[in-house]
């Protein structure tokens, strides 16, 4: 609770915070934009509600699409 805090705090001061996580679930909570990667790759950059609409899915589900993840 303590990081989400100082984060929003970072954010309400227009500073730029970046935040690197395998938890998507709170990358979700906590970022407005991510840059999903694949083995030190970048996939793509967007905002997390385009990304979330475009996939139709959660963060995690669109990750798993956007690095192209096969089932």
């Amino acid at each position: 609770m303590q990081v989400r805090e100082i984060i929003q705090r970072l954010k309400n001061e227009g500073k730029t915070v970046f935040f690197s996580s395998h938890e998507l679930g709170e990358v979700e909570t906590v970022c407005d934009r991510v840059v999903p990667s694949s083995t030190r790759r970048t996939q793509g950059v967007g905002r997390v509600s385009d990304l979330v609409a475009q996939h139709h899915a959660n963060l995690e589900k669109a990750f798993l699409d956007i690095i192209g993840y096969q089932t």
